[in-house]
């Protein structure tokens, strides 16, 4: 049975905004007060974001691997400290990128610059490790059944205002399979005017090539995002 790493979506979208913000950061002109206005909140996003995310895991994912490796979960433990400590160095810098003084401006820019860089290296190799050594775990010692339901608690808390943000980001980095995927285990537990919500905003995160892609292999019609008669 080829079954489905866990991990993979969310982190295929916490890459993606990892890497779309150290461009953006790469590319600003910090002397220009809104260019370097702009990426702080880019940045201050991100770091929201993986802050929310290390925090469901910690907390709905952790102890269930922890069970049975209790040893690679002190592993992980201590580079999500690591991590968050490089996040909070970010967060420190945020300030001084939108400050009155082109040159403070500047500088911060720089070094916002060499440690969102080095941030992306760790989150890379931490995520990597959490792919090929935690979900192994739960393979073995859980059914799809148990699984679901740890994604289902996950789900569970994301606040209702941040779920089409995070699907926003979830979408364009998956592949048309899984997208399809995904978007047939919500059809199949959503009441039709949810799923409605959902798929229209599937296309619009996708665009209209990817979404008749993934609507054909839903059977939804790409344009109305409506199952199709018969």
């Amino acid at each position: 049975m080829n079954r489905p790493n866990r991990y993979q979506p969310i982190h295929k979208a916490l890459r993606a905004a990892l890497f779309d913000a150290t461009v953006l950061v790469a590319r600003t002109e910090f002397a220009h007060p809104g260019e370097a206005s702009m990426a702080s909140r880019t940045v201050a996003t991100l770091l929201d974001l993986l802050d929310g995310h290390a925090h469901h895991e910690e907390e709905l994912v952790m102890p269930l691997v922890g069970r049975h490796a209790p040893a690679l979960v002190a592993t992980l433990e201590t580079e999500h400290n690591r991590l968050e400590g490089l996040q909070a160095e970010l967060r420190a810098l945020l300030p001084r990128t939108c400050s009155d003084v082109t040159a403070e401006r500047e500088a911060a820019g720089q070094l916002l610059g060499r440690a969102l860089t080095l941030l992306v290296a760790d989150h890379l190799r931490h995520m990597d490790r959490e792919e090929t050594e935690a979900m192994p775990v739960l393979w073995a010692h859980c059914t799809e059944q148990e699984l679901d339901a740890m994604d289902a608690r996950i789900r569970a808390a994301v606040p209702p205002e941040r779920m089409p943000v995070m699907l926003r980001l979830m979408l364009p980095a998956m592949s048309t399979p899984e997208c399809a995927q995904l978007l047939s285990a919500a059809r199949a537990q959503m009441p039709p005017p949810v799923f409605a919500q959902l798929s229209g905003l599937a296309r619009e995160a996708l665009g209209p090539e990817r979404w008749a892609s993934t609507a054909r292999r839903v059977g939804l019609d790409s344009a109305a995002s409506s199952p199709r008669a018969g």
